[in-house]
């Protein structure tokens, strides 16, 4: 923690759904004391479950209480499930979280500023939708997690900035 105030660069920090109220706006404090706007970003990785009930009462308490923040969604680490013995991402829970994310931040007079996806040019298989019976993982090449292929990273962004 001390590394991260004591540098000048922009500071990220991912936020998984047992992160606090009262533990978002203290570290919005500690790690962006003068509160210098775009200093520090919220990756919220929630899961489309948890997100609506979740996200409210940090961005609400962070608002009140604590520095600045660039709100991104990381709809991807919250959703993952194993499928045909494969570690897999849907696609629908993942739009589901960015929307959700989206009317959060707006209804509170935040700015939902971007998406943090793992993605990769080549076409590969890695994250499937819901409405595929089987999934095929005709082209599955990730060693750790799955990520979105060109034409998944382009559905997703669209539908973000749709929203907007």
């Amino acid at each position: 923690m001390a590394l991260a105030q004591a540098v000048h660069n922009p500071v990220g920090l991912k936020l998984g759904p047992t992160v606090s109220p009262e533990d978002a706006v203290a570290l919005s404090r500690t790690l962006n004391p003068e509160r210098v706007p775009g200093r520090l970003t919220f990756i919220v990785r929630f899961g489309a479950k948890d997100v609506d009930r979740l996200l409210p009462p940090v961005v609400d308490a962070v608002a009140r209480h604590g520095a600045p923040i660039v709100w991104l969604c990381d709809p991807m680490h919250g959703n993952g499930v194993r499928l045909s013995g494969q570690k897999t991402r849907l696609i629908e829970p993942m739009r589901s979280e960015i929307t959700s994310f989206t009317r959060v931040l707006r209804e509170r007079g935040q700015w939902p500023a971007g998406l943090h996806l793992p993605l990769t040019p080549d076409p590969v298989t890695e994250c499937v939708s819901e409405r595929e019976e089987e999934p095929r993982f005709t082209d599955y090449r990730s060693t750790c997690d799955p990520r979105l292929n060109p034409e998944q990273s382009a559905e997703m962004i669209s539908h973000f900035l749709a929203l907007l």
